[in-house]
Protein backbone atom coordinates (compact mmCIF):
# COMPACT_ATOMS: atom_id res chain seq x y z
CA UNK A 1 0.00 0.00 0.00
CA UNK A 2 1.44 3.78 -1.00
CA UNK A 3 0.46 6.90 0.37
CA UNK A 4 2.39 9.87 -0.02
CA UNK A 5 5.42 7.90 -2.10
CA UNK A 6 5.77 5.91 1.00
CA UNK A 7 5.09 1.93 1.17
CA UNK A 8 3.73 1.08 4.67
CA UNK A 9 3.24 -2.62 3.46
CA UNK A 10 7.31 -3.09 4.42
CA UNK A 11 6.60 -1.64 7.92
CA UNK A 12 5.85 -4.53 10.68
CA UNK A 13 2.54 -4.60 11.94
CA UNK A 14 3.42 -4.79 15.27
CA UNK A 15 5.41 -1.79 15.23
CA UNK A 16 2.14 0.82 14.94
CA UNK A 17 -0.06 -1.84 17.01
CA UNK A 18 2.06 -1.29 20.24
CA UNK A 19 2.44 2.97 20.47
CA UNK A 20 -1.95 2.20 19.85
CA UNK A 21 -2.54 -0.45 22.47
CA UNK A 22 -0.33 1.18 25.00
CA UNK A 23 -2.32 4.82 24.33
CA UNK A 24 -5.33 2.68 25.11
CA UNK A 25 -4.01 1.61 28.24
CA UNK A 26 -2.40 4.52 29.33
CA UNK A 27 -6.22 6.73 28.47
CA UNK A 28 -7.96 3.89 30.36
CA UNK A 29 -5.40 4.50 33.54
CA UNK A 30 -5.38 7.78 33.74
CA UNK A 31 -9.48 8.10 33.52
CA UNK A 32 -9.74 5.70 36.41
CA UNK A 33 -6.90 7.74 38.56
CA UNK A 34 -8.44 11.47 37.67
CA UNK A 35 -11.94 9.86 39.02
CA UNK A 36 -10.59 8.41 42.13
CA UNK A 37 -9.01 11.31 42.77
CA UNK A 38 -12.37 13.43 41.89
CA UNK A 39 -14.70 11.03 44.55
CA UNK A 40 -11.65 11.26 47.34
CA UNK A 41 -11.66 15.13 47.33
CA UNK A 42 -15.53 15.25 47.36
CA UNK A 43 -15.41 12.57 50.47
CA UNK A 44 -12.51 14.66 52.60
CA UNK A 45 -14.19 16.59 54.89
CA UNK A 46 -10.63 18.36 55.95
CA UNK A 47 -9.60 19.77 52.59
CA UNK A 48 -10.20 23.56 53.26
CA UNK A 49 -12.72 23.96 51.36
CA UNK A 50 -11.81 27.07 48.74
CA UNK A 51 -9.56 24.11 47.20
CA UNK A 52 -12.55 21.74 47.31
CA UNK A 53 -14.28 24.71 45.19
CA UNK A 54 -11.21 25.21 42.82
CA UNK A 55 -10.68 21.96 42.23
CA UNK A 56 -14.47 22.16 41.26
CA UNK A 57 -13.71 24.77 39.10
CA UNK A 58 -11.20 23.66 37.22
CA UNK A 59 -13.13 20.57 36.51
CA UNK A 60 -15.50 22.68 35.17
CA UNK A 61 -13.27 24.69 32.89
CA UNK A 62 -11.37 21.80 31.57
CA UNK A 63 -14.95 19.94 30.38
CA UNK A 64 -15.90 23.20 29.43
CA UNK A 65 -13.21 23.86 27.15
CA UNK A 66 -12.75 19.69 26.04
CA UNK A 67 -16.38 20.60 24.81
CA UNK A 68 -16.03 23.95 22.79
CA UNK A 69 -12.83 22.45 21.09
CA UNK A 70 -14.08 19.31 20.22
CA UNK A 71 -17.54 21.44 18.83
CA UNK A 72 -14.62 23.18 16.63
CA UNK A 73 -12.73 20.25 15.37
CA UNK A 74 -16.54 18.75 14.43
CA UNK A 75 -17.30 21.65 12.33
CA UNK A 76 -14.23 22.34 10.89
CA UNK A 77 -13.75 18.24 9.81
CA UNK A 78 -18.30 18.74 8.34
CA UNK A 79 -16.67 21.84 7.17
CA UNK A 80 -13.49 20.31 5.22
CA UNK A 81 -16.43 17.78 4.06
CA UNK A 82 -18.54 20.01 2.42
CA UNK A 83 -16.01 21.89 0.89
CA UNK A 84 -14.32 18.71 -1.14
CA UNK A 85 -18.44 18.53 -1.80
CA UNK A 86 -18.37 21.71 -3.34
CA UNK A 87 -15.03 21.05 -5.37
CA UNK A 88 -16.44 18.27 -7.46
CA UNK A 89 -20.11 20.36 -7.68
CA UNK A 90 -18.49 23.24 -8.75
CA UNK A 91 -15.66 22.32 -10.81
CA UNK A 92 -14.29 25.48 -12.26
CA UNK A 93 -16.76 27.76 -10.84
CA UNK A 94 -15.38 26.43 -7.13
CA UNK A 95 -13.04 29.42 -6.93
CA UNK A 96 -15.41 31.89 -7.57
CA UNK A 97 -17.99 30.70 -4.83
CA UNK A 98 -14.95 29.65 -1.89
CA UNK A 99 -13.62 32.61 -1.40
CA UNK A 100 -10.85 33.46 1.50
CA UNK A 101 -12.71 35.96 2.99
CA UNK A 102 -16.22 33.50 3.24
CA UNK A 103 -13.83 30.58 4.44
CA UNK A 104 -12.63 33.34 7.50
CA UNK A 105 -16.31 34.24 8.05
CA UNK A 106 -16.96 30.21 8.15
CA UNK A 107 -14.77 29.70 10.71
CA UNK A 108 -15.13 32.56 13.14
CA UNK A 109 -18.55 32.21 13.29
CA UNK A 110 -17.93 28.04 14.13
CA UNK A 111 -15.47 29.78 17.00
CA UNK A 112 -18.55 32.13 18.21
CA UNK A 113 -21.38 29.43 18.05
CA UNK A 114 -19.00 26.72 20.07
CA UNK A 115 -17.98 29.44 22.59
CA UNK A 116 -21.82 30.49 23.17
CA UNK A 117 -22.70 26.80 23.19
Amino acid sequence: MFMNGVNFSCIPRIHIDIPFSLNIFLSITAFLGNTLILVALHKESSLHPPSKLLCRCASASFNLTGIMLCSVSLSTLSAISVDRLLALLFGLRYRQVVTLERTYLVVVVFWIVSIVT
